[in-house]
C-alpha cells in the first residue's frame, strides 16, 4: 500500500473512539481510501453515503429474507456490517488526504452514523422478536438505538464545555497564590495513570462499546445466530455509557461552578 499520511494512521487523525476502531482505521480502511482515490472518487460525502446504504442492506435482509438457519447468509450479513464500518472510517481519511474536510461533511457523517445504527439495532430487534416470539427484544433494540443517540448528544454537550473548562482553569491558576509551576511528581503520576488506563482500554476494548464494538457484536452474534444475546449486551453497555458520560458531565459542571464561585470571591476581595 506504500507510505501513507500520518492522519490516516494516527489515532488522533483516524477519528476513532476505541482500540478496535483504531485497528480497523489503521489496517483496513486505508485500502478502501486509496481504492476510492485511485478511481477518482474524491468526495468523502459519497463514501459516507455508500457506508450508510451498506449498513441498510443487512438491516433490510434480516427483515425481508430472515434465512437465519443459513450460515452463509449470516456470514454475508456480518461481512456487510464490517465493510460498512470500514467505509465509515474511510470517508474521514479520504477527506483529509484530498483536503476536502468540511463541517457539512462531518455533520453528514454523524447523521448517517446515528441513523444507521438506530435502524440496524431496531431491525435486529424485530428479527429477534420474530425469531423468539417475545416483544421485549424489539424494546431492547429501540432502547439501544435511542440510547446511542442520547449518548451522542451528551458527548456533544461535553465537547461544548471544554472551552469553558480551559478558560476557568487558567483563571484558577492566577488566584492569590500567584502563578505556580506544575508539580513534576504529580505530572508523572498522571502519566502513569494514563498509561494504565490506555492498556486497560485495549485489553477490555469490548466494554468500550464504541461504534466499532457495536458492529463487531452485530457481526459476531449474527454468525452465532444469537441475536437475543447481542441485544441484551448492547442495551446494557449502551445504558452504561449513557450513565457514565452523564456522571462525568455532572462532575465537570459541579467543578466549573465551584471554580466560578472561587473566582468571584477572589475578585470581591
Amino acid at each position: 500500500m506504500g507510505k501513507i499520511a500520518d492522519p490516516l494512521i494516527t489515532k488522533e487523525g483516524a477519528n476513532t473512539e476505541s482500540f478496535y476502531d483504531f485497528l480497523i482505521s489503521r489496517y483496513i480502511a486505508p485500502h478502501f481510501t486509496f481504492f476510492f482515490k485511485k478511481r477518482g472518487v474524491t468526495n468523502p460525502n459519497v463514501v459516507s453515503l455508500f457506508s450508510f446504504v451498506l449498513i441498510l442492506i443487512p438491516s433490510a435482509m434480516v427483515l425481508i429474507f430472515p434465512l437465519i438457519d443459513s450460515i452463509l447468509y449470516r456470514i454475508i450479513i456480518a461481512v456487510l456490517v464490517q465493510v460498512s464500518f470500514a467505509l465509515d472510517c474511510s470517508d474521514g481519511q479520504l477527506a483529509r488526504i484530498t483536503g476536502k474536510t468540511s463541517k457539512l461533511g462531518a455533520w453528514l457523517d454523524k447523521v448517517f452514523d446515528r441513523v444507521g445504527q438506530f435502524l440496524v439495532f431496531v431491525c435486529f430487534g424485530i428479527l429477534a422478536w420474530r425469531q423468539y416470539g417475545n416483544v421485549r427484544f424489539l424494546y431492547l433494540g429501540l432502547v439501544t438505538g435511542y440510547g446511542l443517540a442520547l449518548f451522542t448528544l451528551l458527548v456533544s454537550l461535553f465537547d461544548s464545555l471544554r472551552f469553558d473548562d480551559l478558560d476557568l482553569t487558567k483563571v484558577a491558576t492566577h488566584r492569590k497564590s500567584g502563578d505556580q509551576e506544575p508539580d513534576a511528581a504529580d505530572g508523572s503520576s498522571k502519566g502513569k495513570r494514563k498509561a494504565v488506563f490506555s492498556v486497560l482500554s485495549k485489553v477490555f476494548f469490548f466494554l468500550n462499546f464504541g461504534i466499532g464494538e457495536r458492529y463487531l457484536y452485530l457481526s459476531f452474534f449474527i454468525i452465532l445466530n444469537r441475536v437475543d444475546i447481542m441485544l441484551y449486551i448492547s442495551t446494557f453497555l449502551t445504558m452504561l455509557r449513557v450513565l457514565g458520560i452523564s456522571h462525568f458531565i455532572y462532575k465537570k459542571l459541579k467543578k466549573l461552578d465551584g471554580m466560578r464561585i472561587k473566582d468571584e470571591e477572589t475578585k470581591i476581595r
